[in-house]
């Protein structure tokens, strides 16, 4: 005979209470603030770029993250495991994002060699060191999840 006093496995709590209780916040605040920017900001993502599929490749990244978390929220409410999926999921999002900006820069530098106008884009690139960071965050974050696999496969 079973005892009454066990919960059942639909019964029982995934995460831990105080987790459970600010990742939806979390997760809907940054799906919000997502779909926030590209509301906003989104005319000066269209038309920035000369290069076809720059101009919605951003917008598109972007509305993506804001609906993953979104999502990601909704799941966490309802308590399920896979909204840590769902977020992480929509948060990867965000160095393809930086990645697809990165392959921009790179192949206007290439063109800008062959048609002789790579010294302003040098010098626009080295002047401001908000351009700086974006492949060092790309780097950094690639070097992380590198480690991190290497650390799992060391604790197996």
């Amino acid at each position: 005979m079973k005892d009454q006093t066990d919960p059942s496995p639909q019964e029982t709590e995934v995460f831990p209470d105080w987790l459970a209780r600010i990742m939806p916040l979390v997760s809907l605040f940054l799906g919000t603030a997502a779909l926030w920017y590209t509301w906003f900001r989104g005319h000066e993502m269209l038309n920035i770029a000369d290069v076809p599929w720059y101009e919605w490749i951003r917008p598109a990244f972007t509305l993506l993250i804001g609906l993953l978390c979104l999502i990601s929220a909704l799941l966490f409410l309802l308590g399920r495991k896979s909204a840590w999926h769902w977020l992480k999921g929509g948060l990867s999002l965000v160095p393809l994002m930086l990645m697809s900006n990165l392959v921009i820069a790179a192949s206007r530098a290439v063109f800008g060699l062959f048609q002789g106008k790579a010294l302003p884009l040098l010098e626009h690139l080295f002047t401001n060191p908000k351009n700086l960071m974006i492949p060092v965050i790309v780097i950094a974050l690639g070097l992380l999840g590198s480690l991190s696999k290497m650390d799992n496969k060391n604790k197996e």
